[in-house]
């Protein structure tokens, strides 16, 4: 069961949403999103006053149970909880041709363009009740974020822009300076927290959305990896159009900072590569 916490610090805020607790005060959920920008920290940027820095696959639950309990701050009085639980039925979960676990995503559908581009998204895993606790599962989202389209953009162009009121907000070269090619919400190699050791076996959840501009094609250097499809293939390079999930499981040998990014050129080109370590 989640937990709701109120006049929380920055810091414990951080703590309690790595552990995967919902956090949030008096305030609607949407007001407690735009505050805190929750799920950018969840992305990796930083919580309150810089004090935590985290990955999507930290925040994202892995659930092994057969229902989720949680808490829905939008849309209440001052102080009221409500609590929902959500069954998570057989057919959800990952069927026999499938590895352990297969992920699924959530995001805001207040205003789903607004509320996307401006980061309020997120994973679910879902794995089957035996599944190993020593896999490591990391996930990653391959999403331009619009800027132009965030809730977040008067904001940013007050706070930013050396005179405000002189942005073109319709010029193309603006307009294209505000797509942000990301993973994880990040760009050019900003990701941390995706470190593993040589021998571990570790789930990525492969995770696409955007327009028609977010096809991409997920390329790991330094090692291949196991995915399913009707059979167990091998590759190194997997294909993710926007609104395809895919659990891809790889095993790390070679010692290294090893680079992943997607293979379009444009893309990568625009920030979209980052890197993970493997150690002793």
């Amino acid at each position: 069961m989640s937990q709701v916490l109120g006049n929380t610090s920055g810091r414990e805020r951080c703590r309690m949403i790595q552990q995967g607790v919902r956090v949030g005060t008096k305030r609607t959920f949407l007001q407690e999103s735009r505050r805190f920008k929750l799920m950018q920290t969840a992305l990796g940027s930083g919580g309150e006053g810089g004090a935590c820095d985290l990955q999507i696959g930290r925040f994202g639950a892995v659930i092994q149970n057969n229902s989720v309990t949680f808490q829905r701050l939008s849309y209440l009085h001052d102080r009221e909880i409500r609590t929902y639980v959500w069954q998570v039925p057989e057919r959800s979960g990952p069927t026999s041709n499938d590895f352990e676990c297969i992920p699924w995503f959530y995001y805001s559908t207040v205003d789903m363009v607004k509320d996307l581009n401006s980061g309020l998204v997120g994973p679910l895993i879902v794995c089957r009740k035996d599944t190993k606790e020593n896999i490591v599962h990391r996930v990653l989202l391959f999403l331009i974020f619009d800027e132009n389209e965030s809730w977040y953009t008067e904001e940013n162009i007050n706070t930013y822009a050396q005179e405000p009121n002189q942005v073109d907000r319709n010029d193309i070269t603006f307009k294209r300076s505000n797509r942000m090619h990301a993973i994880n919400g990040r760009m050019f190699a900003n990701n941390q927290g995706l470190v593993f050791h040589v021998g571990s076996e570790v789930n990525w959840y492969l995770i696409g959305i955007g327009d028609e501009s977010g096809l991409h094609t997920v390329h790991f250097h330094g090692h291949s990896f196991v995915f399913t499809d009707m059979g167990a293939f091998r590759s190194d390079v997997y294909d993710l159009p926007p609104g395809s999930y895919q659990t891809v499981k790889m095993y790390p040998k070679d010692v290294g900072i090893w680079l992943f990014h997607c293979h379009v050129n444009v893309h990568i080109g625009a920030g979209m590569e980052s890197v993970y370590t493997v150690i002793e």
